[in-house]
């Protein structure tokens, strides 16, 4: 989650204007969302899987940001995720998010 703290604490820091994010770190946060996708297909619960989800939450929130408020590079992926799974502080929906991982229909 290096990339994905990294570009968060920049947005907090920066004015929104001038936050950049360069290819290396699309392609980065990607690979990151991936590896949380998979270690919350990993828990057995979504009672269990619920920190990550809400980690996976914080990611949807920052890339809301990035998506709507810049117009910097984002990938597929990653504004699927804004335009699907923005809810993330419903319980239900993180619950339906952990099913579709489960199956391996999540993005």
């Amino acid at each position: 989650m290096d990339t994905f703290r990294q570009i968060q604490e920049r947005l907090e820091r920066l004015a929104r204007r001038d936050l950049t994010l360069s290819e290396v770190e699309v392609g980065q946060l990607d690979r990151e969302i991936d590896q949380l996708v998979a270690s919350i297909a990993q828990e057995a619960t979504s009672e269990a899987a619920d920190p990550k989800l809400l980690q996976l939450g914080e990611i949807v929130d920052v890339l809301a940001i990035i998506c709507f408020d810049t117009e910097l590079p984002v990938s597929k992926k990653q504004r699927e995720l804004v335009r699907n799974y923005e809810r993330w502080d419903i319980p239900s929906i993180r619950q339906q998010c952990f099913s579709l991982i489960k199956t391996g229909t999540f993005p």
